[in-house]
């Protein structure tokens, strides 16, 4: 009786398992029979068979939705948060990324300790430049965002050291 059940439930499985593949390659039609219309002559020509249709994946909706559900100030500091990275050169980015894994793998307690020191850091920083006037804070922003690592550094350390 036991060993009937479980045939039962492994052919059940089995069949849920297949219908789901056969539902997938239902939604995306085989490469050999999509057509797809050039532009201006009209001509219908086949797509490449290595060529699959890019549908967002769940992580790439969550951040769309993310970025429709933030404030103009959050996206302006993104957007400029992206050019850097792009700005960067790759010695910098594989710098930046062995600190970021450093501060994850770290344990609760110096990962705290760590974020607090930046965001004391960035007080500091802010409060420093509002204290300035407003042709003088833009340049010094400017300024310190063209910086390398160890001159921000050298900078952190010579307002600190004034202020």
């Amino acid at each position: 009786m036991k060993i009937q059940k479980c045939v039962i439930i492994f052919f059940i499985c089995f069949n849920i398992l297949k219908s789901e593949d056969r539902a997938k390659k239902n939604l995306i039609p085989d490469p050999d029979k999509r057509l797809v219309k050039s532009y201006g002559d009209g001509n219908v020509t086949k797509v490449d068979k290595k060529r699959q249709l890019n549908f967002p994946s769940s992580n790439q909706i969550d951040l769309l939705r993310s970025l429709l559900d933030a404030s103009p100030e959050r996206l302006r500091l993104m957007k400029k948060t992206i050019e850097r990275v792009e700005s960067m050169t790759p010695d910098q980015k594989r710098n930046v990324k062995m600190r970021l894994k450093k501060l994850r793998d770290a344990p609760p307690h110096i990962r705290f300790k760590e974020l607090g020191n930046l965001r004391l850091r960035h007080e500091k920083l802010n409060k420093y430049w509002k204290s300035l006037n407003r042709e003088k804070r833009k340049s010094e922003m400017e300024n310190f965002q063209n910086l390398s690592l160890p001159e921000r550094e050298s900078y952190f350390r010579d307002v600190i050291g004034n202020h």
